[in-house]
């Protein structure tokens, strides 16, 4: 596995990590630093977040599942979360997400 993040479907929110498309029709590498190599993704109905070899979580789309807790505020590209460095797993449901 190389690490690397495609993905596919509704991105009203930008789950996809796809600018300017409301979708997202065939798979398309998720923008990322060449460094992140994920190992891990989950999705929820607006968001989708990615845990990185490194331990890191990345998110991107809506709600919060990508940090913006309590705001209506989108995310089309991945974005570093709080977790740094210590996360083994992510998990999601409809609007949230966490990591182990």
């Amino acid at each position: 596995s190389t690490g690397v993040l495609f993905a596919f479907g509704d991105n009203a929110a930008g789950q996809c990590a796809q600018i300017g498309s409301p979708s997202v029709l065939s798979p398309q590498r998720v923008s990322a630093p060449s460094w992140c190599i994920f190992v891990d993704v989950a999705c929820g109905r607006e968001h989708t977040v990615a845990l990185t070899s490194e331990g890191d979580v990345w998110a991107f789309g809506s709600g919060p599942g990508t940090g913006f807790v309590g705001r209506r505020q989108l995310s089309f590209v991945p974005r570093p979360v709080s977790v740094r460095r210590c996360a083994l797993h992510v998990a999601s449901g409809v609007s949230h997400a966490v990591a182990l």
